[in-house]
Formats: structure tokens, C-alpha cells, sequence
């Protein structure tokens, strides 16, 4: 799937098991991710676990309610008919908002550390960005146009499956067509990446004056359009829209089983959020 959906479904990300086991790991997750790109020393590791403590106690507090609200709302449009792709683009868009406004939150508190990495460390994790980014280019090098495009049906369908039980196979072809017209945006997001890495070294590299830095990391992360070119950024629209209008479709093609199904598991996920929202 292509990034820009993915703003909203991480909302939906801790549906894997159980929403309130997985949220209450999410300290230990995050810690063991940043581990993967940067190794902390005592201090840094301690630091990060008091930001992360207070972090996620106003995320409870203030951000999950806001998530089962936005889902309630998806929801209510769905059941009556009214969700359209426009509709959806700005649906994605309130999600992105409610990740800047967690991103801004958590910054004071994570400059420190990174202000304090050694050059070592530094490197450290520019090198493992810049091998992430040659690890996904090798999924697609040598793969042909119809290759990736099952891989495309493949996960997508996948995720559909998760909410909506098997799928028919109208519901399959309209999969395949929306991965068949997709805007191919790989490209243009490799370059927009590279240009978004030197402009995070460059904060990196003049890590010291703290006040700089986090202006530098609010805008690469709240304000990345500015490093895509306007090409990309219509097509990103494009792509996201094109996906609204698939959602509606799979589910006007969705059996009664199938909306039994998917009304459950969100309903599910709504009252979860809610719940643990109340529950400090």
C-alpha cells in the first residue's frame, strides 16, 4: 500500500491481537525500534524512557478518544452511504494532524537525546536509514511491471481480508484494478527521500544547538511537502483518492457477512480506544 493511506490505518495498526495489549507494549516497541537504527548509552536509554512514559500518558489522555471518534465517524458513513473519495482524502489528512500534533508533542523531549548523540552514533544512523531505503529499492530492481503488481493485489487484498473475512472475487478485480491504474510514484519518492536524508543530516550535523534542531525536525516531518516535487504531490492525491473510492466500492461489495464482520471488529476497535482513553 502506498504511504499516504497508511496515515489513517495506523490508527488502526493495534488491532493485531488485542488493541489494549498491544498499546500498553508500545514503550517497549518503540525503544526496541529506535535500538534497531542507533545504540543508546545508559543515560540516553533512561532519558527516553521518562519521555516515553509521559508521552504515551498524554496520548492516552488526549489522542485515543480523538482516534475513536474519527473511526466512529468513518464508520457512520459508511453504514449510510456517505463517505466519498474526496471525503476520504480528508479523513487520511485529520489523521496525519493527530501524528504532527504527537510528533510536536514528544519533540521536546527527544531533542536533548539527539543533541547529545557522538559523531559514532550519528553515522550510525544515517548508515542504517540509507540501508533501509537500499533494502526496499532491492524488493523492486529486478522484479517486472506484472511482478509488482501481484505483489500490490497480494497486500492489499491482504488488509481487506483482516477486516472483512474472504473476499469475493468482484471485490478481488476491483483490488486489481485500482493497483492496475495506481499512479507508480516509487520513483519520484526516492528522490523526494534523498533530499529529505540530506536535509536530516545537515540537522544532525549541527545537533548541538538544540533550538535549531527542533525546528529543523518539525519541518522535516510537519512540513515534508516542501521536499516533494509538485508532480509528486498530485500524485500522491491522485493514488490516495483512488483509494477512497476503492474502499467504497469493496464495501458496497461486501456480503452481510462480510459487513457483520468488519461492523464488529470496528466497533471493537472504537470502544477500545474509547475505554483506554478513560482508563489512567
Amino acid at each position: 500500500m502506498k504511504k499516504g493511506w497508511l496515515s489513517l490505518l495506523l490508527i488502526l495498526i493495534l488491532t493485531g491481537c488485542s488493541t489494549k495489549t498491544s498499546y500498553y507494549f508500545l514503550d517497549w516497541v518503540i525503544e526496541w525500534k529506535v535500538e534497531e537504527y542507533v545504540s543508546l548509552n545508559s543515560q540516553q536509554s533512561t532519558q527516553l524512557e521518562k519521555a516515553l512514559d509521559d508521552f504515551l500518558y498524554w496520548h492516552r489522555s488526549n489522542e485515543l478518544i480523538q482516534y475513536s471518534q474519527q473511526l466512529q465517524q468513518i464508520s457512520n458513513q459508511l453504514k449510510q452511504g456517505t463517505l466519498t473519495p474526496n471525503r476520504w482524502v480528508e479523513e487520511v489528512n485529520l489523521a496525519k494532524a493527530h501524528g504532527y500534533r504527537a510528533f510536536k508533542t514528544l519533540l521536546p523531549s527527544i531533542t536533548p537525546i539527539i543533541a547529545s548523540f557522538s559523531d559514532k552514533q550519528v553515522m550510525e544512523l544515517l548508515d542504517n536509514i540509507e540501508q533501509d531505503q537500499l533494502d526496499l529499492k532491492a524488493k523492486y530492481i529486478d522484479k517486472s511491471k506484472q511482478e509488482v503488481l501481484n505483489d500490490a493485489d497480494e497486500r492489499v487484498q491482504k488488509v481487506f481480508k483482516k477486516w472483512l473475512g474472504r473476499l469475493s472475487q468482484a471485490q478481488k478485480q476491483a483490488i486489481h484494478a485500482f493497483n492496475l491504474h495506481t499512479v507508480a510514484t516509487f520513483p519520484q519518492w526516492q528522490v523526494y527521500r534523498q533530499v529529505w536524508l540530506e536535509q536530516f543530516a545537515l540537522a544532525l550535523m549541527k545537533r548541538k544547538d538544540q533550538a535549531y534542531l527542533g525546528a529543523r525536525l518539525t519541518a522535516l516531518v510537519t512540513e515534508s511537502n516542501q521536499f516533494k516535487s509538485e508532480q509528486y504531490q498530485k500524485d500522491l492525491t491522485k493514488n490516495l483518492t483512488a483509494f477512497g473510492a476503492l474502499l467504497i466500492k469493496v464495501h458496497d461489495l461486501a456480503s452481510v457477512e462480510q459487513k457483520k464482520r468488519f461492523n464488529k471488529k470496528l466497533d471493537e476497535l472504537i470502544k477500545d480506544l474509547a475505554q483506554m482513553s478513560q482508563d489512567i
